[in-house]
């Protein structure tokens, strides 16, 4: 098909008689244009994508004949309700659809697709490790305590120790709390606290 792209094609009838031959011509060009592709999002691209909203992608296709758009998710389709209009719905967005995105379309002269979107969904850090309830140790015992978060984006740990009223004294940050000689003062109630930036 590519070949014959722009070019001119004729089509004559003749005309017979007993007197005289004759015939009539017929022109067209034959015009394909490859797809382009204008790509969307609701809400607009540099708004932040939470957990839990509803948001969609729009794929638009401009080629000659009609194309119809068709999304794509890491290579393969997404397990998203998509609208032949090119809509992908997302009634509820979750971590699990974060991935590279790209609208294709099979056109007359071959297969095209756009240039890829990475979706980010953002979502609270939660403790997925933490140091059992209970932990015991004789005086000037080395203590060792770990603690893991996920959340997007990755969340920052900080350690506090628990004082009367609930108050709460930072005494560490990261995964790991290490009490060196631990001393008859550092008894106590220790948490670990997951924030991101956007808490």
């Amino acid at each position: 098909m590519v070949q014959k792209h722009n070019i001119r094609i004729s089509c004559a009838k003749f005309f017979s008689d007993w007197i005289l031959t004759n015939h009539v011509p017929s022109y067209l060009s034959l015009d394909t244009d490859a797809p382009s592709f204008v790509i969307s999002r609701i809400p607009g691209f540099g708004y932040p994508i939470r957990e839990g909203i509803s948001m969609a992608l729009k794929c638009e296709v401009d080629a000659n004949p009609p194309s119809r758009p068709l999304w794509m998710k890491d290579g393969a389709e997404p397990l998203v309700p998509q609208s032949d209009e090119g809509f992908l719905n997302f009634t509820i967005v979750s971590r699990n659809h974060t991935g590279w995105y790209k609208c294709i379309s099979h056109h007359p002269m071959g297969k095209f697709s756009s240039v890829g979107y990475y979706l980010t969904v953002r979502f609270e850090p939660t403790i997925v490790h933490q140091p059992p309830p209970r932990v015991e140790a004789s005086l000037g015992d080395k203590v060792h305590m770990k603690c893991e978060a996920e959340g997007r984006p990755s969340p920052a740990l900080c350690w506090s120790r628990i004082g009367y009223g609930g108050s709460l004294t930072t005494v560490g940050s990261g995964q790991d709390l290490i009490l060196d000689k631990i001393l008859y003062q550092e008894a106590g109630n220790y948490r670990c606290v997951a924030r991101t930036a956007w808490d």
